[in-house]
């Protein structure tokens, strides 16, 4: 494959990209306040459409807006983070892998090393490569606290290679950007959300 000349590691988005995992966060905003009127989740609903940030500042925003005591929203947002986990656990892995990905996972894995590079919660991701029976293939599995940028660093340091000598695949802005930014390769997964053509996004 001529866009992998040149490459020394990749690293892959998970959500929208190894897994058909976006619309199984949608179904589980919907589904993690069913202990709740229905008027909340309206207002759970509208902090996710306005992309506040990940999975604990949208329950941040939501129970701000709810008029939720101060000093009780940090448990919420626990409770309520825990709930949204354990739905994406197993709403991910009703939808499965993409087609074609165990099969180039398989692949590729012998030419050079793999990455999961998610702003998904590291926990979460390292459970859905577990339940997928994929995390022999990755060299390793990063997810949020870190930022995309802080995992290209440690990519790049285990192997001694140049950011241009890694290669991201990713279905988001976030993706794109990042690559750029680090001046790593990128490749764009195009979908619904994104309206991407396919094959025009990429600066291999």
């Amino acid at each position: 494959m001529k866009f992998l000349e040149g490459i020394k590691a990749i690293a892959f988005d998970f959500d929208g990209t190894l897994a058909d995992s976006q619309p199984a966060k949608r179904e589980a905003w919907r589904v993690i306040f069913d202990d709740r009127p229905a008027e909340h989740g309206v207002v759970l609903q509208k902090a996710v459409d306005d992309k506040v940030g990940d999975r604990y500042k949208i329950l941040t925003v939501t129970f701000t807006n709810l008029g939720e005591p101060v000093e009780q929203i940090p448990a919420l947002v626990a409770k309520y983070s825990g709930k949204f986990d354990a739905a994406i656990q197993r709403l991910v892995v009703e939808r499965g892998l993409f087609t074609g990905t165990l099969a180039m996972l398989q692949r590729l894995h012998k030419d050079m090393p793999l990455y999961v590079n998610s702003a998904t919660p590291e926990a979460s991701i390292v459970k859905l490569c577990a339940s997928f029976g994929i995390t022999s293939y990755f060299r390793g599995t990063y997810g949020n606290p870190a930022t995309k940028i802080d995992n290209y660093k440690k990519i790049v340091a285990e192997h001694k290679i140049a950011p241009h000598e890694l290669l991201m695949v990713g279905d988001g802005l976030d993706d794109a950007a990042s690559a750029a930014e680090f001046c790593a390769k990128f490749v764009g997964i195009p979908n619904g959300d994104n309206k991407w053509a396919a094959g025009a996004v990429s600066n291999t």
